[in-house]
This record gives C-alpha cells, sequence and structure tokens, in this order.
C-alpha cells in the first residue's frame, strides 16, 4: 500500500457548512467509507475557519483515494489536491537506489 496526502478546499463558507452537517452523519453512523478494501484514512484535519483540511490515507493506488472522496467533491463541489508520499525509510531507499 502506498500513501497519499490530500488537501481540500471549499469554494465558500456555504459549501463548508452544507458539507459539514452530512459529513457529521458520516461519521456518526461509523465513517464506513474511511476503511474499505485497499483504503484506509490514517488522518484527516479540518480548518473550518478556512473551508480546507488535509487528509493522510494509505490505499492500493489513486483510484481507491478517489473512490473515497468523489461523493464529498460532488456534494460540497469542493476542490481536492492528492500527491503520492513516501516514508522515511522509502525516501533512505529511494535516494540510496538512484542518488548514491
Amino acid at each position: 500500500m502506498a500513501l497519499f496526502f490530500g488537501e481540500w478546499e471549499f469554494p465558500s463558507q456555504e459549501n463548508t457548512i452544507e458539507t459539514c452537517k452530512v459529513f457529521a452523519e458520516y461519521i456518526d453512523n461509523g465513517a464506513k467509507g474511511d476503511d474499505f478494501e485497499g483504503f484506509k484514512i490514517l488522518y484527516r484535519l479540518h480548518d473550518l475557519h478556512n473551508g480546507t483540511g488535509v487528509f493522510i490515507a494509505e490505499a492500493d493506488d489513486t483510484t481507491k483515494v478517489f473512490d473515497h472522496g468523489a461523493p464529498f467533491i460532488k456534494m460540497g463541489k469542493c476542490k481536492v489536491k492528492v500527491r503520492q508520499m513516501m516514508t522515511d525509510s522509502e525516501c533512505v531507499e529511494a535516494y540510496k537506489r538512484n542518488w548514491r
């Protein structure tokens, strides 16, 4: 599994408020979409003042990350940026393989 870092941003406070209502229900109902075959949310942090947030997920590939976020993107009309990341050990291994 690979690690992914994601950021989201809502275009307005109204979108943030509307989506938070549905997100609260999602969390209250067990957040089942946070952990399914090939995908797991590890951390999620919210900045309600600015209508933004970040997450770190573990996933087989980017399609699993999209599967998780697509309903929120559609509902809240938010922008999402996702990047695949490396752990410390993966970074050192890549350095040794390529630049040493």
